[in-house]
């Protein structure tokens, strides 16, 4: 268990998910889950990645599967139909799976990497170090904790890299 955290976020920090799914209409749980994600984490998160990667290399990003009729269409999918068997994607697996090899298909869901483990054990370490003193004397961080973090992840005792399950 780590505790680099001070205490709970503040409450005022959940407001817009907490109205988005209140305001949700969906015939389920999961439906309603994924309006509020289509409403914040997609538009405040996602997107402003996609954005900031591609725009860092001068590329022009389209996100085909965010056409406004397939998002409906997808929407008035029986939330049955949406997960099977643990499994999120199914739907886009089965439309495709004469189209694409097995490896793709089967493969680990890929998010955005930032190679923390390779940066906080090479050229910014000494930031990283520098920095954690200023963090810990925020409301939310503890600083030994956070200093405890960063050393076992710099001598290789734990990677606290990306997916690491810090």
């Amino acid at each position: 268990m780590n505790n680099f955290w001070a205490g709970p976020v503040p409450e005022d920090e959940f407001v817009d998910i907490r109205e988005e799914m209140a305001a949700a209409d969906g015939p389920t749980r999961l439906d309603n889950l994924l309006q509020t994600d289509i409403a914040t984490y997609l538009p405040d998160d996602i997107l402003v990645k996609v954005d900031r990667a591609s725009m860092a290399h001068s590329l022009e990003v389209r996100s085909p599967f965010l056409d406004h009729e397939f998002v409906e269409y997808a929407a008035r999918i029986p939330a049955r139909y949406k997960r099977h068997g643990g499994d999120g994607k199914w739907i886009l697996k089965e439309a495709f799976r004469d189209l694409l090899p097995k490896r793709i298909l089967n493969r680990d869901k890929h998010g955005f990497g930032v190679p923390v483990d390779r940066w906080f054990r090479g050229g910014l370490s000494e930031l990283a170090t520098s920095h954690i003193e200023q963090l810990g004397n925020r409301p939310l961080f503890v600083e030994s904790e956070l200093q405890r973090l960063l050393e076992h992840h710099q001598t290789g005792y734990a990677n606290k890299g990306h997916n690491s399950g810090i």
